[in-house]
């Protein structure tokens, strides 16, 4: 099995903090089509510990959806599976499936696009 690491702390890829990951979970139920619930976890051997340059990104709770102009935290992993995150501001679901009229959104994929757009 190949060895799996996770780093955080820097965008200088040579000074990241970097831990095994321990085990991996895939989203049993993702659509290889549409990539709805295209989400997974990792446990990391060792504990990241909050600092001035690595820190918790909390999560929308269920049911929730932020505000149009918010800011929120994007991170998932790059065509190069390589980790990209960025703060984009949220667009309501409305102008997203405007701007997008011809993709098929799904209700569960919509959001997603919804913080790229404008």
């Amino acid at each position: 099995m190949n060895l799996i690491e996770i780093g955080s702390g820097s965008e200088d890829l040579t000074a990241l903090k970097k831990r095994a990951v321990m085990r991996r979970v895939k989203n049993p139920t993702i659509d290889k089509w549409t990539n709805d619930y295209d989400v997974g976890i990792v446990k990391v051997a060792t504990p990241f510990v909050e600092s001035a340059v690595q820190q918790i990104i909390p999560l929308v709770k269920a049911g929730e959806e932020p505000s149009a102009g918010e800011p929120a935290v994007v991170a998932g992993w790059g065509v190069n599976k390589i980790s990209e995150c960025s703060t984009e501001t949220f667009v309501s679901t409305v102008q997203c499936r405007s701007t997008y009229k011809s993709v098929d959104l799904t209700a569960n994929i919509s959001h997603y696009l919804c913080f790229t757009v404008v």
